[in-house]
């Protein structure tokens, strides 16, 4: 089995459901013959926050 290599900026686990902090617009799929997929989550708006 690949290696998944995993970078999250915000927690999708309940997102684009009602009353979530995080909505996404789309899901994007490029994939690359020897590097694998790469799941892009496009946010519905301009939702990120600073710490």
């Amino acid at each position: 089995m690949a290696k998944q290599n995993i970078l999250s900026v915000v927690d999708s686990t309940h997102a684009k459901k009602p009353g979530s902090k995080w909505i996404f617009k789309e899901n994007i799929f490029p994939e690359h013959p020897e590097s694998g997929t790469i799941v892009l989550d496009i946010l519905e708006k301009d939702q990120l926050e600073r710490n």
